[in-house]
């Protein structure tokens, strides 16, 4: 009875590890994308704080008008583009698109 306990604590602690190793290569993923695609106009911290940021009036990924967008309406922004932004369809996959949303919505806990 212990053994089979011992098994089944092994495999449940080995599905966590699982899970946050998937987790954090996605977050570094992720990461790696936005400081690639999105970082120059956008800024490190999501601010927009970049001479073309600051040019182009780019809003903070951090305010609340960014963050009440939906998931939805922000994976079309990064796919279609809105001037000046271009549009990423065909050079991201969806699930890139979708990794975006997500470190979006990571900056705004950011400081």
């Amino acid at each position: 009875m212990k053994m089979q306990s011992l098994q089944g604590i092994t495999i449940v602690a080995a599905i966590a590890t699982l899970l946050v190793t998937a987790g954090t290569a996605q977050a570094q993923r992720a990461h790696t994308l936005y400081a690639s695609k999105c970082a120059g106009c956008h800024a490190n911290d999501g601010s927009g704080n970049t001479s073309m940021g600051q040019m182009m009036h780019i809003p903070s990924f951090k305010s609340p008008a960014v963050q009440k967008m939906t998931n939805a309406k922000l994976r079309v922004m990064i796919a279609n583009g809105k001037a000046p932004m271009p549009a990423f369809k065909g050079q991201l996959t969806n699930t890139q698109i979708g990794e975006l949303v997500q470190y979006v919505r990571t900056l705004a806990k950011r400081k």
